[in-house]
């Protein structure tokens, strides 16, 4: 008769061993995710949105839309000014007239492009917005100007 042979226990048989665990396969997969991840991050860190022109100033609280945004043909366009400063809108080398200009107050100066309103409806493309403003105790000729542009669609 031969002597029993001895097993080794259950649990022994069910790890795997670390040479099957790590394999090349799974190194490079590792690598390589883990620099895309480095480049994802690296070009969100380098992304720049400063503007050619602010959105915003010293006597202007908000210009609309933004410098470079896109809008819709029939947008609201205009300033809120600091409190104190009158101004004044073209668009596209158009004054618009004050009875065209929604006013959210005294220093709040909107035009909304349509039908039946000095510039019409904007077509789609690039536009140039320039705003004059200046303190409400002086005139016009004594103002200072800020242009921008935006795209409309």
């Amino acid at each position: 008769m031969t002597a029993p042979q001895a097993r080794p226990p259950a649990h022994a048989a069910a790890r795997p061993r670390l040479r099957d665990i790590i394999t090349p396969w799974r190194v490079l997969y590792t690598v390589a995710l883990t620099a895309a991840a480095l480049l994802i991050i690296f070009g969100f860190q380098k992304t720049s949105t400063t503007r050619a022109v602010p959105c915003s100033g010293a006597a202007i609280a908000r210009l609309i839309p933004c410098p470079g945004d896109t809008s819709l043909t029939q947008g609201i366009i205009g300033a809120s000014l600091a409190s104190g400063y009158q101004g004044a809108l073209q668009i596209d080398g158009v004054e618009i007239p004050e009875d065209q200009m929604r006013t959210g107050g005294s220093n709040q100066f909107y035009f909304q492009p349509g039908p039946g309103t000095e510039t019409g409806a904007l077509a789609a493309g690039e536009h140039h917005v320039t705003l004059i403003y200046w303190p409400a105790g002086s005139d016009r000729d004594h103002g200072q100007t800020i242009s921008w542009t935006f795209a409309s669609q």
